[in-house]
């Protein structure tokens, strides 16, 4: 799907931003505001470009249950490379699957906020510290500095969506390019809902067990297309 090369070329771009890119942005704020909306006038103009060749609406959402995803894929496809593609193969069947509520993720999540465990208590937490620590960049990571940062924005997600119920993110934060921050799914060959993208979101949504959350979709089976 990503591959090693294209991980490894995101990881370099990445830290371009984080200990270059990020600094001077920090600094300079209207410079952010103007790469932004440069940005956001880009995707916005790749996204009906897309739309156009494909005959379908990539900025569709889709308001579903979180309990209709049951599954998640092993191996997530790249939202800004497979957005609105047909594909076919075996990427949706069962050994490239894994149930979602079986990632540590999830369980850290339930352990944490209904179990009352602390985040340092969690496989999760000792997994991600330990890749961190290895050299790798988790959700814009560096150190165990930034992951306690992180862990504590979970905390406040969780509260936020208690509170005040689940929002499209285009609602929250504005913009075209926020669209594509949606919790992600894909389409496997039996019409299945799958997990590809946004699992801090999905998992809250399903340990509060909120009736409707708003989704996109990033693929299709080629099957499920020609059914």
């Amino acid at each position: 799907m990503g591959g090693l090369q294209g991980k490894m070329k995101r990881d370099v771009i990445l830290r371009f931003y984080l200990h270059i890119i990020k600094p001077l942005l920090d600094k300079v704020p209207y410079l952010r505001k103007i790469l932004r909306n440069l940005w956001e006038m880009h995707w916005k103009f790749r996204l009906k470009l897309k739309s156009f060749h494909q005959s379908a609406d990539l900025h569709s959402i889709y308001w579903i249950s979180p309990q209709e995803i049951t599954y998640a894929l092993r191996e997530e496809f790249p939202i800004y490379k497979y957005k609105g593609k047909v594909l076919d193969g075996d990427w949706d069947l069962p050994h490239n699957l894994i149930k979602f509520e079986e990632l540590d993720i999830y369980q850290a999540l339930y352990q944490h906020f209904i179990e009352g465990k602390e985040w340092q208590e969690t496989d999760f937490y000792h997994r991600v510290l330990a890749e961190i620590e290895s050299g790798m960049i988790k959700w814009n990571c560096l150190s165990n500095k930034d992951f306690e940062e992180r862990c504590k924005k979970l905390d406040a997600l969780y509260q936020d969506i208690k509170n005040n119920g689940f929002e499209t993110q285009k609602k929250l934060r504005g913009g075209v390019r926020k669209m594509e921050d949606e919790i992600a799914v894909v389409i496997g060959r039996n019409g299945d809902l799958i997990f590809n993208n946004g699992r801090h979101r999905l998992a809250i949504a399903k340990i509060l067990d909120l009736d409707k959350i708003p989704v996109k979709i990033t693929l299709r089976h080629k099957r499920w297309v020609e059914f």
